[in-house]
Protein backbone atom coordinates (compact mmCIF):
# COMPACT_ATOMS: atom_id res chain seq x y z
CA UNK A 1 0.00 0.00 0.00
CA UNK A 2 1.11 3.49 -0.59
CA UNK A 3 2.34 5.55 2.26
CA UNK A 4 0.13 8.58 2.47
CA UNK A 5 2.15 10.67 3.95
CA UNK A 6 4.86 10.25 1.26
CA UNK A 7 5.67 13.52 -0.98
CA UNK A 8 2.87 15.72 0.95
CA UNK A 9 4.30 18.72 1.87
CA UNK A 10 3.30 19.94 5.76
CA UNK A 11 0.24 22.20 5.45
CA UNK A 12 -0.55 21.36 1.60
CA UNK A 13 -4.19 21.01 2.50
CA UNK A 14 -4.05 24.22 3.29
CA UNK A 15 -4.24 25.11 -0.30
CA UNK A 16 -6.52 22.33 -1.21
CA UNK A 17 -9.64 24.01 -2.88
CA UNK A 18 -11.97 22.90 0.16
CA UNK A 19 -10.46 25.27 2.53
CA UNK A 20 -9.30 28.22 0.08
CA UNK A 21 -13.18 28.36 -0.56
CA UNK A 22 -14.03 27.49 3.32
CA UNK A 23 -11.67 31.06 4.14
CA UNK A 24 -12.86 33.04 0.90
CA UNK A 25 -16.29 32.23 2.48
CA UNK A 26 -15.21 33.03 5.86
CA UNK A 27 -13.53 36.71 5.19
CA UNK A 28 -16.32 37.69 2.75
CA UNK A 29 -19.17 37.32 6.08
CA UNK A 30 -17.08 38.60 8.77
CA UNK A 31 -16.51 41.77 6.47
CA UNK A 32 -20.58 42.62 6.65
CA UNK A 33 -19.94 42.41 10.00
CA UNK A 34 -17.36 43.74 12.39
CA UNK A 35 -19.64 44.85 14.80
CA UNK A 36 -19.73 40.97 15.90
CA UNK A 37 -16.70 40.41 18.14
CA UNK A 38 -14.35 37.40 17.94
CA UNK A 39 -15.43 36.02 21.46
CA UNK A 40 -18.88 36.79 20.58
CA UNK A 41 -18.65 34.97 17.10
CA UNK A 42 -16.89 31.82 19.15
CA UNK A 43 -20.07 31.99 21.75
CA UNK A 44 -22.29 31.83 18.61
CA UNK A 45 -20.26 28.42 17.34
CA UNK A 46 -20.36 26.73 21.04
CA UNK A 47 -24.02 27.21 20.74
CA UNK A 48 -25.04 25.67 17.38
CA UNK A 49 -22.35 22.88 19.23
CA UNK A 50 -24.77 23.00 22.17
CA UNK A 51 -27.85 21.96 19.69
CA UNK A 52 -25.92 19.56 17.92
CA UNK A 53 -25.45 17.16 20.68
CA UNK A 54 -28.40 17.70 21.92
CA UNK A 55 -30.27 14.25 21.83
CA UNK A 56 -27.42 12.53 21.87
CA UNK A 57 -25.97 9.77 23.56
CA UNK A 58 -22.47 10.70 24.13
CA UNK A 59 -20.30 7.47 24.09
CA UNK A 60 -16.03 7.64 24.56
CA UNK A 61 -14.06 5.02 23.09
CA UNK A 62 -10.41 4.26 23.91
CA UNK A 63 -8.28 3.57 21.48
CA UNK A 64 -8.52 -0.36 21.66
CA UNK A 65 -12.00 -0.19 21.00
CA UNK A 66 -10.50 2.27 17.67
CA UNK A 67 -7.89 0.29 16.63
CA UNK A 68 -10.25 -3.23 16.42
CA UNK A 69 -13.00 -0.83 14.47
CA UNK A 70 -10.18 -0.32 12.45
CA UNK A 71 -9.28 -4.22 11.71
CA UNK A 72 -13.02 -4.32 10.51
CA UNK A 73 -12.60 -1.46 8.33
CA UNK A 74 -9.57 -2.96 6.88
CA UNK A 75 -10.46 -6.64 6.79
CA UNK A 76 -7.22 -7.39 8.94
CA UNK A 77 -6.97 -10.82 10.26
CA UNK A 78 -6.40 -9.56 13.37
CA UNK A 79 -10.01 -8.45 13.53
CA UNK A 80 -11.88 -9.65 17.09
CA UNK A 81 -15.42 -11.31 17.19
CA UNK A 82 -18.15 -8.73 17.92
CA UNK A 83 -16.53 -5.74 16.00
CA UNK A 84 -17.61 -6.25 12.59
CA UNK A 85 -21.61 -5.85 14.40
CA UNK A 86 -20.76 -2.81 16.56
CA UNK A 87 -19.62 -1.46 13.86
CA UNK A 88 -22.53 -1.65 11.90
CA UNK A 89 -24.78 -0.50 15.83
CA UNK A 90 -22.10 2.41 15.69
CA UNK A 91 -22.77 3.30 11.94
CA UNK A 92 -26.73 3.18 11.94
CA UNK A 93 -26.81 4.93 15.35
CA UNK A 94 -24.74 7.42 14.30
CA UNK A 95 -26.52 8.14 10.57
CA UNK A 96 -29.95 8.55 12.75
CA UNK A 97 -27.91 11.37 14.64
CA UNK A 98 -28.61 9.08 18.06
CA UNK A 99 -24.62 9.18 19.02
CA UNK A 100 -21.48 11.00 18.71
CA UNK A 101 -18.20 9.69 20.08
CA UNK A 102 -16.02 12.54 20.68
CA UNK A 103 -11.99 12.40 20.51
CA UNK A 104 -9.44 13.68 22.83
CA UNK A 105 -6.14 15.24 22.67
CA UNK A 106 -5.37 12.02 24.63
CA UNK A 107 -6.57 9.54 21.67
CA UNK A 108 -4.51 11.96 20.14
CA UNK A 109 -1.44 10.97 21.66
CA UNK A 110 -1.99 7.54 21.11
CA UNK A 111 -3.13 7.63 17.60
CA UNK A 112 0.10 9.44 16.73
CA UNK A 113 1.97 6.45 18.31
CA UNK A 114 0.75 4.27 15.24
CA UNK A 115 4.04 3.63 13.51
CA UNK A 116 2.12 2.62 10.15
CA UNK A 117 0.85 5.72 8.64
CA UNK A 118 -1.76 3.80 6.44
CA UNK A 119 -3.33 2.62 9.77
CA UNK A 120 -2.80 5.51 10.98
CA UNK A 121 -4.88 7.53 8.72
CA UNK A 122 -7.56 4.82 8.47
CA UNK A 123 -8.19 4.95 12.15
CA UNK A 124 -8.19 8.97 11.96
CA UNK A 125 -10.81 8.69 9.15
CA UNK A 126 -13.24 6.31 11.12
CA UNK A 127 -12.66 9.05 14.30
CA UNK A 128 -13.53 11.85 12.15
CA UNK A 129 -16.69 10.00 11.36
CA UNK A 130 -18.52 9.40 14.32
CA UNK A 131 -17.20 11.66 16.51
CA UNK A 132 -18.66 14.81 13.80
CA UNK A 133 -15.60 16.44 14.64
CA UNK A 134 -16.17 16.89 18.33
CA UNK A 135 -13.43 16.74 21.01
CA UNK A 136 -13.30 17.11 24.51
CA UNK A 137 -10.88 20.77 25.46
CA UNK A 138 -7.16 20.17 25.55
CA UNK A 139 -6.39 18.95 29.42
CA UNK A 140 -5.78 21.93 30.71
CA UNK A 141 -8.66 23.66 29.50
CA UNK A 142 -11.24 21.20 31.16
CA UNK A 143 -9.81 21.80 34.52
CA UNK A 144 -10.01 25.75 33.77
CA UNK A 145 -13.79 25.02 32.57
CA UNK A 146 -14.59 22.97 36.11
CA UNK A 147 -12.84 25.59 38.57
CA UNK A 148 -14.96 28.54 36.71
CA UNK A 149 -17.97 26.67 36.94
CA UNK A 150 -17.23 25.35 40.59
CA UNK A 151 -17.11 29.39 41.61
CA UNK A 152 -19.83 30.44 39.64
CA UNK A 153 -21.81 28.29 41.84
CA UNK A 154 -20.76 30.74 44.20
CA UNK A 155 -22.27 33.49 42.80
CA UNK A 156 -25.82 34.18 44.21
CA UNK A 157 -28.61 33.25 41.55
CA UNK A 158 -26.49 32.63 38.83
CA UNK A 159 -28.33 30.07 36.72
CA UNK A 160 -25.99 27.20 35.78
CA UNK A 161 -25.66 23.84 33.96
CA UNK A 162 -25.40 20.90 35.68
CA UNK A 163 -22.25 20.23 34.20
CA UNK A 164 -19.40 22.24 32.95
CA UNK A 165 -18.98 22.85 29.10
CA UNK A 166 -16.13 21.11 28.32
CA UNK A 167 -16.86 20.05 24.32
CA UNK A 168 -14.96 22.09 21.57
CA UNK A 169 -13.77 20.96 17.61
CA UNK A 170 -11.23 18.93 16.33
CA UNK A 171 -9.14 21.80 15.45
CA UNK A 172 -8.66 23.02 19.31
CA UNK A 173 -7.61 19.58 20.87
CA UNK A 174 -4.40 21.13 21.53
CA UNK A 175 -6.13 24.15 23.03
CA UNK A 176 -8.72 27.25 22.09
CA UNK A 177 -5.62 29.66 20.72
CA UNK A 178 -6.34 32.38 17.82
CA UNK A 179 -3.53 34.45 16.11
CA UNK A 180 -3.55 37.85 17.51
CA UNK A 181 -0.99 40.10 15.61
CA UNK A 182 -0.15 43.68 17.51
CA UNK A 183 0.67 45.46 14.88
CA UNK A 184 -2.31 45.47 12.73
CA UNK A 185 -5.87 47.15 14.14
CA UNK A 186 -8.11 45.34 16.41
CA UNK A 187 -10.83 44.31 13.48
CA UNK A 188 -8.54 43.18 11.61
CA UNK A 189 -7.51 41.00 14.08
CA UNK A 190 -10.69 40.26 15.15
CA UNK A 191 -11.91 39.48 11.30
CA UNK A 192 -8.69 36.83 11.32
CA UNK A 193 -9.80 35.33 14.76
CA UNK A 194 -13.25 34.91 13.36
CA UNK A 195 -11.98 33.60 10.16
CA UNK A 196 -9.68 31.21 12.15
CA UNK A 197 -12.73 30.19 14.20
CA UNK A 198 -14.28 28.83 10.89
CA UNK A 199 -11.46 27.26 10.03
CA UNK A 200 -10.63 25.13 12.67
CA UNK A 201 -14.30 24.44 12.92
CA UNK A 202 -13.91 22.60 9.35
CA UNK A 203 -10.51 20.80 10.52
CA UNK A 204 -10.72 17.26 11.26
CA UNK A 205 -7.78 14.58 12.10
CA UNK A 206 -7.11 13.28 8.85
CA UNK A 207 -6.10 17.11 7.83
CA UNK A 208 -4.07 17.34 10.99
CA UNK A 209 -2.07 13.92 9.75
CA UNK A 210 -1.72 15.63 6.49
CA UNK A 211 -0.60 19.35 7.95
CA UNK A 212 2.32 17.16 9.46
CA UNK A 213 1.51 18.55 13.04
CA UNK A 214 0.54 15.26 14.20
CA UNK A 215 4.03 15.09 16.61
CA UNK A 216 2.07 17.49 19.23
CA UNK A 217 1.82 15.77 22.39
CA UNK A 218 3.27 12.98 20.72
CA UNK A 219 6.66 12.14 22.95
CA UNK A 220 6.78 10.16 25.90
CA UNK A 221 8.47 11.94 28.59
CA UNK A 222 6.19 13.36 30.15
CA UNK A 223 4.21 10.34 30.63
CA UNK A 224 7.18 8.06 31.85
CA UNK A 225 7.74 11.17 34.27
CA UNK A 226 4.43 10.80 35.58
CA UNK A 227 4.82 7.15 36.18
CA UNK A 228 7.56 7.31 38.05
CA UNK A 229 6.62 10.09 40.56
CA UNK A 230 3.59 8.12 40.89
CA UNK A 231 5.48 4.45 41.66
CA UNK A 232 7.77 6.85 44.64
CA UNK A 233 4.04 8.34 45.97
CA UNK A 234 2.88 4.73 46.14
CA UNK A 235 6.30 3.18 47.77
CA UNK A 236 5.20 6.15 50.46
CA UNK A 237 1.48 5.40 50.97
CA UNK A 238 2.43 1.60 51.26
CA UNK A 239 4.87 2.08 53.63
CA UNK A 240 2.04 4.63 55.51
CA UNK A 241 -0.27 2.09 56.56
CA UNK A 242 -2.86 4.95 55.20
CA UNK A 243 -6.27 3.52 54.04
CA UNK A 244 -8.15 4.22 51.10
CA UNK A 245 -9.80 7.68 52.24
CA UNK A 246 -6.90 8.98 53.60
CA UNK A 247 -5.06 8.87 49.97
CA UNK A 248 -7.82 9.81 48.54
CA UNK A 249 -7.80 13.28 50.32
CA UNK A 250 -4.01 13.65 49.83
CA UNK A 251 -4.61 12.98 46.56
CA UNK A 252 -7.34 15.39 45.84
CA UNK A 253 -5.36 17.85 47.62
CA UNK A 254 -2.73 17.86 45.98
CA UNK A 255 -4.32 17.74 42.48
CA UNK A 256 -6.86 20.80 43.73
CA UNK A 257 -4.36 23.05 45.19
CA UNK A 258 -1.78 22.67 42.22
CA UNK A 259 -5.55 24.05 39.81
CA UNK A 260 -6.11 26.87 42.14
CA UNK A 261 -2.05 28.27 42.35
CA UNK A 262 -1.60 27.89 38.86
CA UNK A 263 -5.17 29.22 37.60
CA UNK A 264 -7.24 30.77 40.23
CA UNK A 265 -5.60 34.34 39.73
CA UNK A 266 -6.75 34.52 35.95
CA UNK A 267 -9.94 32.75 36.15
CA UNK A 268 -10.82 35.03 39.92
CA UNK A 269 -9.99 38.23 37.63
CA UNK A 270 -12.32 36.84 34.48
CA UNK A 271 -15.42 36.44 36.66
CA UNK A 272 -14.77 39.94 38.31
CA UNK A 273 -14.84 41.63 35.34
CA UNK A 274 -17.72 39.85 34.24
CA UNK A 275 -20.13 40.13 37.26
CA UNK A 276 -19.45 43.22 38.65
CA UNK A 277 -22.74 43.57 40.55
CA UNK A 278 -21.54 40.54 42.72
CA UNK A 279 -18.38 41.93 43.72
CA UNK A 280 -20.08 42.73 47.12
CA UNK A 281 -19.22 39.84 49.39
CA UNK A 282 -22.77 39.77 50.72
CA UNK A 283 -24.20 38.67 47.02
CA UNK A 284 -22.41 35.53 47.02
CA UNK A 285 -23.97 32.15 48.51
CA UNK A 286 -23.04 30.88 51.74
CA UNK A 287 -20.98 26.95 51.29
CA UNK A 288 -23.77 24.32 51.63
CA UNK A 289 -22.89 20.44 52.41
CA UNK A 290 -24.11 19.99 48.61
CA UNK A 291 -20.60 21.22 47.71
CA UNK A 292 -18.56 18.91 48.72
CA UNK A 293 -20.00 17.16 45.99
CA UNK A 294 -18.54 14.69 43.46
CA UNK A 295 -19.86 16.63 40.87
CA UNK A 296 -17.69 19.30 41.64
CA UNK A 297 -14.24 19.03 39.52
CA UNK A 298 -15.14 15.60 38.92
CA UNK A 299 -12.49 15.21 35.99
CA UNK A 300 -9.96 15.86 39.20
CA UNK A 301 -11.76 13.64 42.04
CA UNK A 302 -11.60 10.48 39.49
CA UNK A 303 -8.20 10.88 38.65
CA UNK A 304 -7.34 10.87 42.77
CA UNK A 305 -9.53 8.68 43.11
CA UNK A 306 -8.21 6.19 40.60
CA UNK A 307 -4.94 6.79 41.76
CA UNK A 308 -5.82 6.40 45.03
CA UNK A 309 -6.95 2.71 44.77
CA UNK A 310 -3.97 1.65 42.40
CA UNK A 311 -1.12 3.13 44.32
CA UNK A 312 -2.45 0.67 47.57
CA UNK A 313 -2.46 -1.93 45.49
CA UNK A 314 1.03 -3.89 44.08
CA UNK A 315 0.81 -2.05 40.54
CA UNK A 316 3.42 -0.82 39.13
CA UNK A 317 2.85 2.56 37.10
CA UNK A 318 3.83 2.85 33.48
CA UNK A 319 3.40 5.47 31.06
CA UNK A 320 0.41 3.87 29.57
CA UNK A 321 -1.46 3.54 32.40
CA UNK A 322 -1.43 7.26 33.64
CA UNK A 323 -3.24 7.72 29.70
CA UNK A 324 -5.62 5.46 30.72
CA UNK A 325 -6.49 7.04 33.87
CA UNK A 326 -6.58 10.38 32.40
CA UNK A 327 -8.95 9.08 29.57
CA UNK A 328 -11.25 7.69 32.55
CA UNK A 329 -11.13 11.32 34.19
CA UNK A 330 -12.45 13.60 31.57
CA UNK A 331 -14.92 11.05 29.69
CA UNK A 332 -16.69 9.62 33.06
CA UNK A 333 -18.41 12.51 34.12
CA UNK A 334 -19.66 14.19 30.67
CA UNK A 335 -20.16 10.57 28.59
CA UNK A 336 -23.14 7.97 28.91
CA UNK A 337 -21.13 5.60 27.90
CA UNK A 338 -16.60 4.95 28.28
CA UNK A 339 -15.51 2.00 26.55
CA UNK A 340 -12.47 0.88 28.25
CA UNK A 341 -10.29 -2.75 28.30
CA UNK A 342 -12.51 -5.39 30.53
CA UNK A 343 -9.34 -4.71 33.98
CA UNK A 344 -10.17 -1.08 33.65
CA UNK A 345 -13.68 -1.16 33.46
CA UNK A 346 -13.70 -3.63 36.41
CA UNK A 347 -11.39 -1.37 38.49
CA UNK A 348 -13.91 1.72 37.98
CA UNK A 349 -16.89 0.22 38.74
CA UNK A 350 -15.93 -1.57 41.55
CA UNK A 351 -15.30 -0.78 45.08
CA UNK A 352 -13.58 1.45 45.85
CA UNK A 353 -14.16 3.92 43.14
CA UNK A 354 -17.63 2.70 41.84
CA UNK A 355 -17.37 5.91 39.41
CA UNK A 356 -20.70 4.29 36.91
CA UNK A 357 -22.86 4.50 40.29
CA UNK A 358 -21.50 8.30 41.21
CA UNK A 359 -21.44 9.50 37.85
CA UNK A 360 -24.27 7.08 36.19
CA UNK A 361 -22.05 6.27 33.46
CA UNK A 362 -22.12 3.31 31.49
CA UNK A 363 -18.34 1.93 32.24
CA UNK A 364 -18.13 -1.35 29.53
CA UNK A 365 -14.90 -3.31 29.26
CA UNK A 366 -16.05 -6.53 27.32
CA UNK A 367 -17.24 -7.15 23.91
CA UNK A 368 -20.66 -8.03 24.76
CA UNK A 369 -21.23 -5.10 27.56
CA UNK A 370 -20.70 -2.83 24.28
CA UNK A 371 -22.97 -4.54 21.75
CA UNK A 372 -25.54 -5.36 24.42
CA UNK A 373 -25.56 -1.24 25.29
CA UNK A 374 -25.68 0.04 21.68
CA UNK A 375 -28.44 -2.64 21.27
CA UNK A 376 -30.58 -0.71 24.27
CA UNK A 377 -30.18 2.16 21.80
CA UNK A 378 -31.90 1.30 18.78
CA UNK A 379 -34.93 0.24 20.80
Amino acid sequence: MNDPDKDQQPLAFLLSPKFQEILRKSFEKHRRSPEVSADTYFAQKILELKNELAGRKIIYLDTNHWINLRHVVLNNPLEKLGYREILKLLGDLHDQRRICCPISFLLFIELMKQNDPVTRVHTARMMDRFSDGICFQFPLEMARAELRHLLLEQIRSFPRELKAWVWTKTGFLGGELFPTLPSIPDVTNSLIQKAWTDFMWDMRLEQILEAKIGSLGAGTDFWEKYAAASNADAVFYRSSNLNYVEVLQREKALLVRKLIQDELPSIGQELWDAFPECRDPSKLRQPRESDYSPLNLPSLQILAGISASDMLSTMKFEANDMLDFRHAALAIPYCDAVCCDNPMATRLRNKPCEFGKVYGAQILGRVEEVLNYLKTLTT
